[in-house]
């Protein structure tokens, strides 16, 4: 299901890009792992929608989220975007769904505001991420093709990621529709910065054991 609206904030002073699929339901922030965007959640809203105002945040150096200088991909540089982002939207509580490097933003505002968040689910809970792993994630960073010159070809290198294994094609094109953009040479690109990613990973691995500990909110994992 595509966004029914999006728009911008100027959150921790960044202009941060959101998706929402708006209903009078109760709020469900949903933020995605590195590399994605907001919109990624699409598949999740079939699930939720109307019952659920959902929103899919672009993170920075994500989606059509402003880039932030090098040293600033800390969870604690995404923390305070997302504390911005709430305030901005003046959302009161919410409950928080979280992908990858989502959990760790997620968890982070969770500990520091329960009295904002209502529940919370986390896929793939990386912290104290092996460095074995953010390695290869790196490396598939370095080495993947930046842009495409079309969609066929997009979808000829999308069918070839592990992760995507398992999706139909008619899964691959919505992902891919959401993963690209058109550049000023009339290439497909990714909607993301390369050097954001490489940052966030190389730091994703830390101690946030004190913070699991504060989580007051019914947890998902």
């Amino acid at each position: 299901m595509k966004p029914t609206n999006d728009g911008f904030v100027t959150a921790n002073g960044l202009r941060l890009h959101y998706d929402q699929w708006k209903s009078d339901g109760p709020t469900v922030v949903c933020l995605h792992g590195t590399s994605l965007h907001g919109r990624v959640w699409a598949w999740l809203v079939d699930s939720l929608h109307p019952d659920f105002n959902v929103i899919g945040l672009d993170q920075r150096g994500h989606g059509d989220s402003d880039i932030a200088p090098l040293g600033q991909y800390t969870v604690d540089y995404y923390y305070e975007d997302l504390r911005g982002f709430m305030d901005a939207m003046k959302i009161d509580k919410a409950s928080f769904v979280g992908s990858s490097l989502g959990t760790r933003v997620s968890l982070q505002y969770a500990s520091l505001h329960p009295e904002r968040v209502d529940k919370l689910v986390f896929l793939d809970l990386s912290f104290e991420m092996p460095k074995h792993a953010s390695d290869e994630m790196i490396h598939a960073h370095i080495t993947r093709p930046r842009t495409f010159a079309d969609m066929a070809e997009a979808l000829a290198f999308s069918k070839t990621l592990p992760q995507r294994l398992r999706f139909t094609e008619e899964t691959h094109l919505l992902t891919l529709e959401g993963d690209l953009r058109v550049n000023k040479d009339g290439r497909l690109e990714w909607r993301y910065d390369r050097d954001a990613a490489i940052e966030t990973l190389s730091v994703a691995a830390r101690d946030m054991w004190d913070h699991v500990r504060r989580v007051k909110a019914p947890t998902m994992v």
